[in-house]
């Protein structure tokens, strides 16, 4: 009898370096890349060995068309180095492939949700940690071990509806309780980061789950609203208020974005001025009233049209729509807790998707990293 070949990919080896690396996620961008990298040349090494190529979702390969757009643009762009050096990006796309063959068994898709949690449960900490020592500040915000606040952030929003919606299919209160208790610090942590694009996403995806499974519910945020708004530290107040302020600088300064990102693409229709290259453009085309000389336009629909054009728009929403079309379809047929984690995965990409209209949060790489981790978690197990 022939000796079945050794699979790495699938070794024991690769797991415990996938659950490092999601470990590493929120807490150590540098170790993050490295476990990353490492899984990387496992997967393709398996794959010079003979290995097949995973039979992957569908939505995967329309990001894959989005990555050969970005690869068009980069080679059309002004400042065509800087696009080719900072879209190595395009890697974390292969996410999708490891951990669908990683995570090979019930049992290691649980513990790389249990490792998830708790790694985002310690940044937490860390955050509120930060708020305490230096206190709730617009000039000095919160962001854990990250390098931004708006990755800090844009984790826990993801999290938290994750979590949140997993837990409320628990039957026993218990294991609710079990879901629902370590993301309190995470939202907390959020509510003093005063991101105010990730509390609409968060508030977003909560309200339209709410709105479809219960809307009854929905009576029990308006006291949650008022204690909030009676025990939140003044500037959380005054920060959740500006978002409705249309004299704030901030939130002209977005509209005006939409100017900056709609005469970019006229003139730069098809592959946009390229990837991480609105600074070099920004000053030309800014709106004279505008206040700053933005790094990106905060907003993921016209980052990507003015950077990269409209193929690479079309196919970025298309990977989404077919993506939260599957999750819809699958959350109806499958049984627990296949259709719990489509569910939460659903209503997980309107939250981000909602907070992506108010900030680029498709440009933070350990975003990324989760959001496609979590994308996969549907379709794993249950193979349909």
């Amino acid at each position: 009898m022939q000796k079945k070949s050794y699979n790495l990919i699938s070794s024991n080896l690769a797991f415990y370096f996938l659950l490092a690396f999601l470990a590493c996620i929120p807490l150590s961008i540098a170790a993050c890349y490295i476990f990353f990298s490492a899984l990387l040349v496992m997967f393709f090494y398996q794959l010079a060995r003979g290995e097949k190529w995973p039979k992957l979702p569908r939505f995967f390969y329309y990001f894959l068309i989005f990555a050969v757009f970005t690869i068009i643009s980069c080679l059309f762009a002004i400042n065509r180095i800087t696009s080719i050096k900072d879209s190595r990006e395009l890697l974390i796309f292969l996410l999708f492939p490891l951990v669908y063959t990683v995570l090979n068994s019930e049992k290691r898709v649980r513990l790389s949700l249990y490792v998830v949690l708790t790694s985002q449960v310690i940044s937490s900490f860390i955050g509120l940690f930060q708020a305490y020592n230096i206190g709730i500040t617009l000039d000095n915000r919160i962001k854990g071990l990250t390098s931004h606040w708006m990755t800090f952030s844009g984790l826990l929003m993801l999290i938290i509806i994750y979590y949140f919606i997993i837990g409320y299919y628990r039957q026993k209160w218990s294991q609710k309780i079990y879901f629902w208790l370590p993301i309190l610090p995470a939202l907390t942590a959020l509510g003093v980061s005063l991101t105010r694009a990730m509390w609409v996403g968060l508030a977003a995806a909560i309200f339209a789950f709410f709105i479809l499974e219960k809307p009854k519910l929905l009576l029990l945020l308006i006291p949650i609203l008022v204690a909030v708004l009676l025990f939140s530290p003044p500037s959380v107040k005054h920060r959740l208020f500006s978002i409705f302020d249309m004299q704030n600088d901030t939130n002209r300064d977005r509209i005006y974005m939409i100017y900056t990102a709609w005469n970019i693409f006229l003139d730069y229709p098809l592959t946009g001025v390229g990837p991480y290259n609105i600074l070099e453009v920004y000053p030309a085309y800014k709106h004279p009233q505008a206040i700053n000389i933005n790094m990106h336009l905060h907003n993921n629909f016209l980052q990507i049209l003015a950077e990269r054009g409209i193929f690479a728009l079309l196919s970025f929403l298309l990977a989404f729509f077919v993506l939260m079309k599957d999750l819809w379809l699958r959350q109806k047929k499958l049984v627990e807790p296949f259709n719990f984690r489509s569910r939460a995965v659903f209503f997980m990409l309107i939250g981000f998707l909602i907070g992506g209209l108010f900030e680029y949060n498709f440009g933070h790489s350990q975003v990324k990293f989760i959001l496609f981790f979590f994308m996969m978690i549907p379709f794993i197990g249950n193979k349909e």
